[in-house]
């Protein structure tokens, strides 16, 4: 189409990822215990992304675009302990859904 581009894009992606929980009340199943958990966890992540978007020239240096990229960069583990003398993991699923929105004006003859 002479003014619409339609993209697909995709390739690796890096994350410096960090996480802190800090849960005042660990909850046993009868109601709220007296314990307090503590835990944190950082790492550079290696992940993936892939995405889309379309792009419109309506003008004959100005454009518009709507994209929209996937992200997935596995899990991160975090650690810590509690009052009650436990050593306690977690693992967190870090993936993003984006999307931007944006005009562009190019410089030079149309």
């Amino acid at each position: 189409m002479d003014h619409i581009l339609f993209y697909a894009k995709g390739g690796g992606a890096l994350l410096d990822a960090k996480a802190r929980t800090i849960d005042p009340c660990i909850a046993p199943p009868a109601g709220c215990g007296i314990g307090k958990l503590s835990m944190s966890g950082d790492d550079t992540l290696f992940g993936w992304t892939v995405g889309g978007g379309v792009e419109w020239a309506y003008a004959a240096h100005w454009s518009a675009k709507a994209e929209y990229a996937y992200f997935d960069f596995g899990t991160l583990d975090t650690i810590g302990s509690s009052n009650f003398a436990e050593r306690e993991t977690q693992s967190i699923d870090v993936t993003a859904h984006t999307v931007r929105v944006g005009v562009n004006y190019r410089w030079g003859a149309p």
